[in-house]
C-alpha cells in the first residue's frame, strides 16, 4: 500500500521507452489486481462488507448523474401523475353514485314507511265510519 500511494504521487516520465512502459503498466495491473483481490477477502469477512460486495456490481447501473435520472423518470412520473390522476376522478364518481345510492334506498324506505302509514289510516278511516 504504501508502495501505491509512492508511485501515484510521483508524476510519470514521459521520456522512458515504451518497453519500459508497458512492464510498468503489467506491474500496476498486477499490484492492482493483489490490492483488489486482498479487499475483498476483507469485505467477504464481515457482514457488511457482504453487503457491499452484493450491491457494488448494481451500483455499476446506475446513470452518471441525477438530471439524467430526472430526465428518464421524467416520462414514467407523467404516467403515474395521469393514472392517479384518472383514478382521483373516477373515485369522486364512484363515491358520488354511492351517496345517490344511499339517499335513493333512503327515499324508497321512507315511501315504504308512508305507504303503510296511509293503509293504516285507510283502514281507520273505514274503522270509524263504520263505528259511526
Amino acid at each position: 500500500p504504501a508502495s501505491a500511494s509512492a508511485s501515484a504521487a510521483a508524476p510519470p516520465d514521459l521520456s522512458l521507452p515504451s518497453a519500459v512502459l508497458e512492464t510498468r503498466l503489467r506491474q500496476l495491473r498486477d499490484e492492482s489486481s493483489s490490492v483488489s483481490q486482498s479487499l475483498t477477502q476483507k469485505l467477504a469477512s464481515s457482514q457488511s462488507g457482504q453487503n457491499l460486495l452484493h450491491i457494488g456490481p448494481s451500483l455499476s447501473t446506475l446513470p452518471p448523474d441525477l438530471r439524467s435520472l430526472l430526465d428518464a423518470l421524467r416520462p414514467t412520473a407523467s404516467d403515474v401523475e395521469r393514472y392517479e390522476s384518472a383514478n382521483r376522478t373516477e373515485l369522486v364518481r364512484v363515491v358520488e353514485a354511492g351517496v345517490e345510492a344511499r339517499k335513493a334506498r333512503r327515499r324508497a324506505a321512507e315511501a315504504e314507511e308512508c305507504a303503510a302509514m296511509c293503509g293504516d289510516l285507510a283502514a281507520a278511516e273505514v274503522d270509524v265510519r263504520r263505528d259511526a
